[in-house]
C-alpha cells in the first residue's frame, strides 16, 4: 500500500464521527430515495462481478519474451524502509535477481521524509544499474530522482499514489487499489444483497487506502443504493494498535444489525475478533492482502474473506522491466499486464506466507521462461 500522507485530519474526523454518532459520518442517506432492484438481482448482479476473481489466477499476465540475452552482474538498490512488509518484499526480490544473475543492495530509507531523502541520496552515490521502491513517492526524493534520470539509471517503483514520468515503470497504482475496493463491495453484496448493512473502514491520511475506500463505496452505492454504508475513519498512526478493534467493536455495539464490515489494511483487524466475541458478531469480516495474523483469523472462521492483489508476480515484473530497459527493449509488455486479484476464504488459503504468497502457482517458472532461464 502507499505510504504518502494525505494533509487531512483523521483523527479529528474520527473524532467527530464519535461526537455526533458514527452512522451520520457514512453515506447511507445520500442515495436513501433511489431506485434498486431485489435482492435477489442484487445478489446475481454482484456475484457476476466477483466470480472472475473467486478463481486463482494462473497467468502472471506477460506472454512476450525477452528478446536478447540478460545481461549478468547488474547491481540493484531496493529501497528498504524496515516495516515487515518490506522485508518480506526484499525476500522475494532477492529470489527474482539471483534467477538473472543480479545482486541486491538493500538501502534503508526508514519512514520519515528525512530518511527517505537520506536513503535515496545514498542509492546516487552507490550508482547502481537500476532502483527499486515501493510506497513512498518522489515528493520525498525529487532531486535525487532527477540524478538517477540523468545518470539513465531506471527507477521503478510500486504502489504509489500518482506515476511520475521520471519513472520507468509505476506498478499498483491508486487505480488498481480502487478496483480492489469495488471488489470488495461486490463481494459484499453478492453475500448480502439488498440486506447489506456495513461499516467500512477508510484511513484518509493514505492516498491509497482511501482510493480504496472509494472505490469501495462508489461501487457499493452502484449495485445497491439504498442499502447502509457508514464508515469509521482512522489515524494512519492507528493502525496495528488496540484502538481500531475498540472503536469497530463499539460501533457494532451501537449498531447490532451490522452484518459487514471491511477495511483495505490487514492490521486494521488485529485483535478485532476478541473485541466482538463479547457482542456476538456473526456478521463478516473482509480484508485486502491478508497477512499471516489475519490468515489465522480466517482459519478460524473469525474473519471471512479477503481480496489480495499479486505481490509475488508484481515483485518479479519489476525484475522483467528492468532487464527489458537494459536490452532497449519496451516495457510495454510489463506495463499491461492485467494485475491479479483474488478472493479467497479460510478454506482455500493459497500457499506461501504474507506478501510471498504464490497466487500464480508457478509465477517464478513463467517468468523464467520469458527470460531464457526455463
Amino acid at each position: 500500500m502507499s505510504t504518502r500522507i494525505r494533509r487531512r485530519g483523521a483523527a479529528a474526523a474520527l473524532a467527530v464521527c464519535v461526537a455526533i454518532g458514527l452512522a451520520a459520518c457514512g453515506s447511507s442517506d445520500e442515495t436513501a430515495n433511489a431506485s434498486q432492484g431485489t435482492s435477489d438481482e442484487i445478489k446475481a448482479q454482484a456475484q457476476q462481478l466477483v466470480s472472475t476473481y473467486t478463481k486463482q489466477p494462473t497467468s502472471i499476465g506477460v506472454t512476450e519474451p525477452i528478446k536478447g540475452t540478460i545481461p549478468t552482474g547488474k547491481r540493484i538498490a531496493y529501497m528498504n524502509t524496515g516495516l515487515s512488509s518490506a522485508v518480506e518484499i526484499e525476500a522475494i526480490l532477492k529470489e527474482a535477481l539471483d534467477a538473472v544473475g543480479w545482486q541486491l543492495v538493500s538501502v534503508n530509507v526508514g519512514l520519515t521524509p528525512e530518511k527517505l531523502k537520506a536513503g535515496w541520496e545514498q542509492a546516487v552515490r552507490l550508482k547502481p544499474d537500476g532502483v527499486i521502491g515501493v510506497g513512498f513517492g518522489p515528493e520525498y526524493f525529487s532531486q535525487e530522482l532527477d540524478q538517477l534520470k540523468a545518470m539513465k539509471i531506471p527507477v521503478v517503483e510500486v504502489s504509489l499514489a500518482k506515476n511520475d514520468p521520471r519513472l520507468t515503470a509505476l506498478f499498483q497504482g491508486v487505480e488498481q487499489v480502487t478496483r480492489a475496493g469495488e471488489i470488495q463491495a461486490a463481494w459484499t453484496l453478492a453475500q448480502h444483497g439488498s440486506d447489506a448493512k456495513t461499516v467500512a473502514v477508510d484511513v484518509p491520511d493514505l492516498e491509497s487506502v482511501h482510493a480504496w475506500f472509494t472505490g469501495f463505496s462508489n461501487e457499493y452505492k452502484r449495485l445497491c443504493p439504498n442499502c447502509k454504508l457508514d464508515k469509521i475513519q482512522f489515524a494512519a498512526t492507528d493502525m496495528g494498535t488496540p484502538k481500531t478493534a475498540s472503536q469497530l467493536a463499539g460501533y457494532v455495539q451501537a449498531h447490532p444489525d451490522t452484518n459487514t464490515i471491511m477495511m483495505a489494511v490487514a492490521s486494521l483487524a488485529l485483535g478485532l475478533p476478541d473485541a466482538l466475541a463479547p457482542l456476538g458478531y456473526k456478521g463478516s469480516i473482509g480484508v485486502l492482502n491478508a497477512d499471516e495474523a489475519i490468515r489465522d483469523y480466517m482459519r478460524k472462521g473469525q474473519v471471512t474473506v479477503s481480496n489480495s492483489t499479486d505481490w509475488a508476480t508484481t515483485v518479479w515484473l519489476t525484475v522483467d522491466t528492468l532487464a527489458r530497459s537494459f536490452l532497449g527493449e519496451s516495457v510495454e509488455p510489463d506495463l499491461k499486464a492485467p494485475l491479479n486479484y483474488y478472493l479467497y476464504t479460510g478454506e482455500n488459503i493459497p500457499a506461501g506466507k504474507g506478501y510471498a504468497t504464490a497466487y500464480v502457482a508457478d509465477y517464478q517458472a513463467q517468468f523464467k521462461k520469458l527470460w531464457g532461464k526455463s
